[in-house]
């Protein structure tokens, strides 16, 4: 009985301490969603403090940051992650995201394709990082980075993913092209291309 006792006066202090965390992370949402997001961040702050290793608490906190441009803390909390952390794509997505916004392109580029060239398993690592770059509409460096895997894998999949973005960003010419070669790797492929090129054709210098 005596042990039972003991055990139940430390499971319960842990069990409170548990409650008001999640009671804390709560209350920075609430606040983040009411667009106090200076308040949501001290909380965020405080909460990463206490558990530093809670990926919930680190992307609450980064996006904060960057919600209120704050773009040096996050590009230094982001950097601080990746020593612990170093084989996590998604953390090199998110320093890419915080230098674009900041006005430093090239840094944010560099990152992205550096990335995405070394810590590549298969051509999805490439995809997760030009979603990075699309997210902020960085559509040049996505395109870059579909080109580049191209050179790495040779996959139907990146090439509609490459002349679909080729599309939207209007670059005609270029998604003509990724459809023929498309069309030359496997002529099954017409249809599918019809299908995709069937919404632009209204437009005249699509037709070109």
């Amino acid at each position: 009985m005596k042990k039972l006792f003991l055990l139940l006066f430390l499971i319960i202090p842990v069990h409170a301490q548990m409650g008001d965390i999640n009671n804390r992370y709560l209350l920075a949402q609430s606040y983040e969603q009411a667009g106090e997001i200076k308040k949501a961040k001290e909380i965020y702050e405080e909460l990463f403090r206490i558990q530093p290793q809670n990926p919930s608490f680190f992307s609450s906190l980064n996006n904060a940051l960057v919600a209120l441009k704050d773009f040096d803390k996050s590009i230094e909390l982001l950097n601080q992650r990746i020593k612990t952390y170093p084989q996590e794509i998604n953390l090199y997505g998110m320093l890419g995201c915080s230098y674009f916004l900041s006005g430093n392109e090239k840094e944010a580029g560099d990152i992205w394709l550096n990335t995405a060239k070394s810590l590549s398993k298969n051509e999805s690592s490439f995809r997760v990082i030009a979603n990075y770059a699309l997210s902020v509409r960085a559509f040049d460096y996505a395109i870059n980075l579909f080109k580049e895997a191209k050179n790495f894998y040779n996959n139907l999949a990146l090439n509609y993913d490459l002349a679909n973005l080729l599309m939207i960003t209007m670059n005609y010419k270029d998604a003509a092209e990724e459809y023929a070669e498309i069309i030359s790797k496997d002529p099954n492929q017409i249809y599918s291309v019809e299908a995709r090129l069937q919404p632009y054709l209204a437009k005249e210098d699509v037709v070109k």
